[in-house]
């Protein structure tokens, strides 16, 4: 096997697509977490953690301050149903941890029109095994707040949702892909392009967001990434609404 990371043959270690130590901290020990993915056919599966056997050992091993971040990164997520202003204590090593996950999440499963794995370019793979802020250029991140409610995330309750939740979609027109991953009430959107064609890539992200809004009505805050970890902290503007959160849980347990 070849390492995501590295490049060099090696044999594989088993990667938590969203790291184990995350996983402890919200659901505990028993890592009580329900899963509906298109990977398994949309089937549910209970106590489920997602892995993937594309990283050697020893990058992993050298992963590992990433996870200790993403727990402390989703604590402090963990404290707040309603992200409405929130502050998200953030600095590169937490910001590496939520860009490591989108990268495994979406090394899970391959684009639907071809039944390829996207290609990432490798600098990003590279700047996080060396623990080096990643150029902006390759990357767009956005996020939005949920406006939420306690019992969003109470599994007993009938109209919970998942703490966790991840989809991509692509945009032929603008060869981007748009990975959405959830952590609670804190909506997070990284933009990368299918092709690793980077040529007009800002532009393309902009268009892309345009057809985001109005296609979804998903309007994302862009992150100024350098101003973000120079305040050590990101602040939640974009507010999705109590309403319209409550219409889409409604919407899917009808389907």
């Amino acid at each position: 096997m070849k390492c995501i990371y590295c490049q060099k043959e090696k044999t594989p270690s088993h990667e938590h697509v969203i790291s184990e130590t995350v996983l402890k901290i919200v659901f505990g020990d028993a890592v009580r977490n329900i899963t509906t993915s298109s990977v398994f056919n949309n089937k549910t599966l209970t106590d489920y953690q997602h892995k993937i056997l594309d990283v050697c050992s020893d990058c992993n091993s050298n992963l590992s301050p990433y996870d200790v971040a993403g727990g402390k990164l989703v604590s402090d997520i963990n404290k707040f149903y309603d992200a409405s202003f929130a502050k998200i204590k953030i600095d590169s090593i937490k910001l590496g941890w939520l860009i490591k996950t989108h990268l495994n999440l979406i090394r899970l499963s391959p684009d639907k029109r071809t039944g390829l794995h996207f290609q990432i370019c490798q600098d990003i793979y590279t700047s996080l095994i060396k623990k080096s802020r990643i150029d902006t250029p390759l990357y767009v991140l956005a996020i939005d707040g949920y406006q939420g409610k306690e019992y969003f995330w109470d599994e007993n309750d009938s109209k919970h949702i998942q703490y966790f939740s991840h989809k991509s979609v692509t945009f032929p027109d603008q060869e981007i892909l748009v990975s959405n991953f959830r952590i609670k009430s804190i909506d997070t959107f990284l933009l990368l392009p299918t092709n690793n064609d980077y040529d007009n890539f800002a532009n393309r992200c902009k268009s892309v967001r345009v057809d985001m809004k109005n296609g979804y009505d998903i309007n994302p805050s862009e992150v100024d990434i350098k101003q973000t970890l120079t305040d050590r902290y990101y602040l939640v503007t974009n507010i999705v609404p109590f309403d319209r959160i409550l219409r889409s849980i409604e919407e899917v347990k009808k389907a």
